[in-house]
């Protein structure tokens, strides 16, 4: 498991998520998740495997997506909708004003293909 430094304490069970909204706070008591433990601990820049980790918070303050050779890895950063990247919903994120700051950071590195978190990967062809 990779994953950021900043977000490892809630993945290994350690630390509560915080909640964007009472409709996440809901959704994430009824989602029963086990704690695993984290193998590599990223920190932005972090290169693992050949992807560089690049920081990109909003949707949550640790958010981090993976790049490498024009494939763009954006977990819930970056989402699909119509074909084309989208912000995540507001009710899921902490920061929207950080998200869009991520968001247009990650679509200056011009990616070819974005994998987002939820939906199908979406071809720039840049």
């Amino acid at each position: 498991m990779v994953a950021s430094l900043l977000e490892s304490g809630i993945i290994e069970g350690r630390e509560r998520p915080r909640t964007a909204s009472f409709l996440q706070s809901i959704v994430s008591s009824l989602m029963r998740t086990r704690p695993v433990n984290v193998d590599v601990k990223v920190n932005d820049g972090d290169v693992v495997e050949g992807y560089r980790a690049i920081y990109a918070p909003g949707h949550t303050p640790g958010s981090t997506a993976y790049f490498k050779d024009g494939l763009l890895f954006t977990g819930d950063t970056i989402t699909e909708h119509g074909g084309k990247p989208a912000l995540p919903p507001r009710g899921f994120t902490l920061n929207m004003d950080k998200a869009m700051r991520s968001f247009n950071k990650l679509l200056s590195l011009r990616p070819r293909v974005i994998y987002p978190g939820h939906g199908s990967p979406i071809s720039l062809g840049t």
